[in-house]
């Protein structure tokens, strides 16, 4: 099992990359961080 998470600055946003070696299966999903960022940002 692979896991990894990044995040973009810019846009407050979580990206998780998840992937199965055995499978060759990738999921790859992306999350808005919460409000904190987005009123930092202002």
């Amino acid at each position: 099992m692979f896991f990894r998470q990044l995040f973009d600055r810019e846009s407050c946003t979580y990206t998780y990359l998840i992937a199965d070696p055995d499978t060759q299966k990738l999921v790859l999903e992306q999350k808005p961080k919460a409000y904190s960022c987005v009123s930092e940002a202002s």
